[in-house]
């Protein structure tokens, strides 16, 4: 059984101040958080095929399972005027058309192969072999 995670967490703060006539601030935050997990299973197979001083290498595997993605994005944006602090949420990236929870289960089929050719050779000592 094979178990991989990943996440990634990014918080953009940001003030501006109004220096015309002192009007006021703007103060926003964004959020940005998003995980993967993976669960399944690793599969092999690995070989090797010998012929006079040639011999191949080789190995194959697949991962099945099921991959999980979670994102959260937030913002607010709050402003002060003066007159009073209004908060509205969304901010520069995290606008209110975006901000939420998602949630995307997907099931996942991993391929990886590989192959090695050698050369061996027998010298009257011992042996030796050499990898292209």
């Amino acid at each position: 059984m094979k178990r991989c995670r990943a996440e990634a967490c990014v918080s953009i703060p940001a003030e501006v101040t109004f220096l015309v006539g002192g009007l006021g601030t703007f103060a926003d935050t964004d959020a940005f958080n998003a995980t993967s997990n993976f669960h399944g299973v690793d599969l092999g197979l690995g070989g090797e095929w010998k012929r006079g001083q040639w011999t191949l290498e080789w190995r194959g595997t697949v991962a099945l399972g099921a991959n999980f993605n979670n994102a959260a994005i937030g913002g607010m944006t709050t402003g002060n005027f003066g007159a009073g602090v209004t908060t509205v949420p969304g901010g520069i990236l995290a606008l209110s058309s975006n901000i939420g929870n998602f949630h995307r289960p997907a099931s996942v089929r991993c391929r990886k192969s590989r192959s090695r050719p050698a050369i061996r050779w027998r010298r009257s000592g011992g042996s030796s072999s050499a990898t292209t």
